[in-house]
């Protein structure tokens, strides 16, 4: 077990997953617009499969797609962080930069926000030398 990394932006506390987060992430996921170009919305059993995974991720590391917490209102809006995808691609290995917000938090700046602070981390903190974005084909 790593230590976990957690930090905070302005507006924003990047964190390890809490048990409470479930629910909310569950409908993120569920939610159509949210997962446009994604294959499909997940379950509530699939969201915490995910968080699950990811949770467990994080304690290996110390670090992988946080928990965002807006810290106003201390609400769960949804994940930033970075990951290590499937060694089949093209650019493989390599760490990437995620991110899935509830809709309602879209267009506030968030993402830029904690994604900022999410490089930040990878470069100074971790080392990484190299951070992909990536999307499906349409």
């Amino acid at each position: 077990m790593a230590d976990v990394i957690e930090f905070e932006t302005d507006r924003l506390k990047l964190r390890q997953w809490k048990n409470e987060d479930r629910q909310l992430f569950a409908e993120i996921n569920s939610d159509p617009v949210v997962m446009e170009y994604f294959p499909n919305t997940l379950s509530v059993s699939e969201s915490n499969k995910m968080s699950d995974k990811i949770i467990s991720l994080i304690f290996q590391r110390g670090w992988g797609f946080w928990a965002v917490e807006e810290k106003q209102q201390h609400k769960f809006i949804g994940f930033v962080g970075l990951h290590t995808p499937i060694p089949e691609l093209p650019f493989s290995p390599c760490v990437e930069i995620g991110w899935r917000l509830a809709k309602e938090y879209w267009g506030n700046g968030y993402a830029t926000e904690a994604a900022n602070a999410v490089l930040s981390v990878a470069f100074k903190e971790l080392n990484v030398s190299q951070v992909y974005s990536f999307t499906p084909e349409q």
